[in-house]
């Protein structure tokens, strides 16, 4: 699979890596594996000159970069140059795209502008699973990288319900825990910077009485690994429709967790068939428990569909010349 001639052509990543997820780490990894050298975009002008038509951009998030700014007029007006000098410079452009909208408020006319400029200017737009309405090649999103001293066997797993990860409004736990059973244990890990959205879950907690452990604090990489790796269920309760895929899946299923996801368009369109996922309203409704796969099961079959192997070869199709 690996292609030695790669060593002269480039990879330029937008944007850089970050410690806080290691997505764009393992698809560096997988394009590596190809033989390819992997830079980071440059985002000054002047910077553009060192890079040569040869070279391949790789966008993520871009079209997010409105959804973090207060002018969305400028915002808008300083991807679109961005965008500009990137088609000029590069040989190859790849748009991986990642939501269907930002998560944060946005502007909703600049926003579609924005996503037809990246239509325009992308040799090939990616996606982690086929969305209806966007004209994109499907390809697997990587797993996270897990310490085999960090996954606990099927019997050692303590938490049975584990939520992880940021607490916002999109998130759906305020729904999610007006409805938990109240004799259900259910852990709890991620910062919550909203006070109104603290207040308010704890609220439910209190009045509903309910078995919850929150664990109000950011959790670093191994922390968090560790959690998964003693859960059983992993919950992903997301309401808002903004998401193409959720990262927090292959996080639980590296680690061998089984999942439970809110009944939306990715459960329905893309995890149903899977043995090992099941919808969070199926569980709550009390009619049966949901199906548990071991843990090993679901770390090899998850290995086979989003292993460093099948990201590298999918990866190798895109950036291979047509």
């Amino acid at each position: 699979m690996a292609e030695p001639n790669r060593a002269g052509c480039r990879i330029y990543l937008y944007p850089q890596e970050s410690g806080e997820n290691l997505y764009l780490s393992m698809c560096k990894k997988a394009w590596q594996t190809l033989g390819y050298q992997v830079n980071v975009m440059p985002t000054s002008p002047w910077n553009f000159l060192n890079s040569l038509r040869k070279d391949v951009a790789v966008l993520n998030w871009f079209e997010d970069r409105l959804g973090h700014a207060d002018n969305q007029t400028i915002a808008f007006i300083k991807a679109c140059v961005l965008v500009a000098l990137i088609r000029l410079r590069f040989r190859r452009v790849v748009w991986v795209r990642h939501n269907l909208k930002p998560h944060n408020e946005h502007s909703v006319r600049f926003y579609n502008l924005l996503k037809r400029v990246l239509d325009r200017i992308s040799d090939q737009v990616v996606t982690h699973r086929r969305v209806n309405g966007i004209d994109s090649l499907a390809m697997p999103h990587p797993l996270y990288p897990f310490d085999p001293d960090w996954i606990m066997s099927e019997q050692n797993r303590d938490i049975e319900y584990l939520y992880f990860g940021a607490v916002k409004r999109y998130k759906g736990l305020a729904s999610l825990l007006q409805e938990w059973p109240v004799d259900k244990p259910l852990y709890m890990a991620g910062r919550c910077d909203d006070q109104q959205l603290r207040d308010e879950l704890n609220g439910i907690i209190e009045e509903r009485q309910l078995k919850v452990l929150w664990e109000n604090k950011f959790l670093e990489y191994e922390e968090l690994c560790r959690l998964i790796g003693r859960s059983q269920y992993v919950l992903i309760p997301h309401v808002d429709e903004s998401m193409i895929v959720s990262g927090a899946f292959y996080h639980a299923v590296s680690g061998g967790a089984n999942v439970l996801v809110a009944d939306n368009d990715f459960y329905h369109e893309y995890l149903a068939p899977l043995p090992y996922v099941n919808s969070i309203g199926s569980t709550m409704d009390g009619a049966e428990m949901p199906v548990y796969v071991n843990p090993e099961v679901i770390r090899e079959d998850a290995a086979k569909k989003w292993g460093i192997e099948a990201v590298a070869e999918a990866w190798r199709h895109v950036l291979n010349d047509h």
